[in-house]
């Protein structure tokens, strides 16, 4: 192929007792964006380490620019013109622009060596300019938002040498819309320049409307690639996970039983205010709201880690004050937060740990802990939630995301947990996870608890919610059951006024 600028025929790599990547073909043109997808454990993260030399391939060759190359490590890959930016930034937050984007380089006085200060700050606006930055060469990176910071990451790389590929890994992982749209318009201006982008992502909306092609891996095997104008979500999906799209939602049909739950005119400062709904045994109640509504908050109100300055919280028909998280789990409410690795586990603990944190009382007695009762626990989860793990010891940061999160998940089971909040569930795990987790949902709502699930991915919420109740600016601007419940009546009533009632009738 004339137009190709990068090949991989034939790749291999194995690691002890696995083999990641089972005679992979790859190839990526001059000027394109290829999307790379799969599960967690599919290849993806060991392809885009070799090539950028961080493992090196035990069969298969690499071609760049029709040359056959070695890629020795990641100092011979920026040498070819071969970069990534990873889902960590890779930026010093108390620096200023200028000086990220230089860092290596940093301009010296001829005669003089002390940095060119003046030449330091031109030459960095100069290239904020030519992307369109919103910022300038002399902000402190440590004031600037998460696109910012990436387009400074992207400008870092793209100065440093004549690129030719980039390799973006899970980069709108912590955008919102507005500032996934600047990413995109990043994308497009490589593009332009010919800069050839390969875009691993889970989220298949973004896929189609960035890439020009999909390669699919699945078990370490290259199942497909596809022109991305050609291709459906469901073709996509079933490479991925061997299934129908069909599958991919769940939903049972449950009875409902007891009000487990009920918020009267919940108010907290500015976060929300006069909030009413009910939670019923075997519900699964949706909350949706664009970002900056409040719906996360509540969540958090619920779970002792939000103020609530006036309201009533009722639970099992007993009015009960939550002032903090000890209060929300003595009451039986578990919560899985929106952000994993930061709120939700203890990266330096174990699967075992994490999986009995939140119910040690029940290990043993005083400070005694039972190893024995822990590990019986631990083990049940991990068969009946089928996390992937080596070992219980397997310190939990080593885990994928999709069973990061089950392990979470199962930490306020194994607490006996009656209500369960989970704010943005299936964030940041693949396809597959993303079905287990709603059959874990599905499952342990058959057994009476409630669910309340907080979430901005609307096909989720429309699939497996019983009800939807939307928050627009701090408040409930209606509520969706039955067939009311659609993308376009969950939107409008998330961008109409609140308080409306004939606009916001359903």
């Amino acid at each position: 192929m004339e137009d190709t600028i990068l090949k991989l025929e034939k790749v291999v790599k194995d690691f002890p007792g696995v083999r990641a990547l089972d005679n992979v073909d790859f190839n990526l043109k001059k000027g394109e964006v290829h999307a790379l997808l799969g599960e967690n454990g599919a290849g993806k993260s060991t392809l885009i380490k070799i090539i950028m030399g961080i493992y090196r391939l035990n069969n298969g060759s690499i071609f760049l620019d029709g040359s056959s190359v070695d890629i020795t490590g990641t100092k011979k890959a920026k040498s070819l013109g071969i970069d990534a930016i990873y889902q960590e930034q890779n930026l010093c937050p108390e620096l200023t622009v200028a000086e990220n984007i230089f860092i290596n380089r940093l301009p010296k006085r001829r005669m003089i060596p002390i940095i060119n200060w003046s030449k330091l700050i031109n030459n960095s606006q100069r290239l904020l300019d030519e992307w369109n930055a919103n910022f300038k060469a002399t902000d402190i990176v440590a004031d600037l938002n998460v696109s910012q910071s990436q387009i400074i990451e992207v400008i870092k790389v793209v100065a440093e040498k004549d690129l030719k590929v980039l390799i973006l890994d899970e980069p709108t992982a912590a955008l919102i819309e507005e500032e996934i749209e600047k990413l995109f318009d990043t994308i497009r201006k490589l593009k332009s320049k010919g800069i050839s982008v390969i875009y691993i992502s889970h989220r298949l909306d973004e896929v189609f409307l960035i890439s020009d092609r999909i390669t699919v891996l699945r078990d370490g095997k290259n199942v497909g690639t596809l022109i991305t104008k050609e291709a459906t979500k469901k073709e996509l999906v079933k490479l991925m996970i061997g299934r129908e799209l069909s599958d991919m939602y769940p939903k049972k049909k449950i009875e409902k039983k007891e009000v487990l739950l009920q918020v009267k005119n919940l108010s907290s400062g500015r976060n929300f205010k006069d909030i009413n709904f009910s939670l019923r045994q075997g519900e699964i109640l949706g909350m949706y709201g664009l970002l900056g509504s409040g719906k996360s908050e509540i969540g958090k109100s619920l779970f002792g880690r939000t103020k609530i300055d006036s309201g009533e919280v009722i639970i099992n028909g007993s009015n009960v004050k939550i002032r903090n998280t000890i209060g929300a789990i003595a009451k039986k409410i578990g919560f899985v937060p929106a952000d994993r690795k930061r709120n939700g586990i203890i990266e330096i603990l174990d699967v075992k740990q994490n999986l009995t944190l939140a119910n040690i009382k029940a290990l043993g007695k005083n400070s005694f802990i039972s190893k024995k009762v822990e590990e019986e626990r631990a083990n049940k989860w991990v068969r009946a939630l089928n996390i992937k793990t080596p070992s219980l010891a397997t310190k939990i940061a080593s885990l994928s995301g999709g069973n990061q999160q089950k392990v979470v998940i199962g930490k306020w089971l194994d607490s006996e947990s009656k209500i369960l909040i989970l704010n943005e569930p299936t964030h940041g795990v693949d396809v597959g996870a993303k079905v287990e987790i709603y059959n874990i949902i599905e499952d342990f709502c058959q057994k009476g608890i409630g669910v309340l699930l907080i979430s901005s991915e609307i096909p989720e919420l429309t699939a497996i919610c019983d009800r939807i109740i939307v928050i627009n600016r701090g408040k409930i601007n209606g509520e969706l059951a039955g067939l009311d419940i659609t993308q376009e009546n969950i939107l409008r009533l998330a961008m109409s006024g609140v308080g409306n009632e004939e606009q916001n009738k359903i």
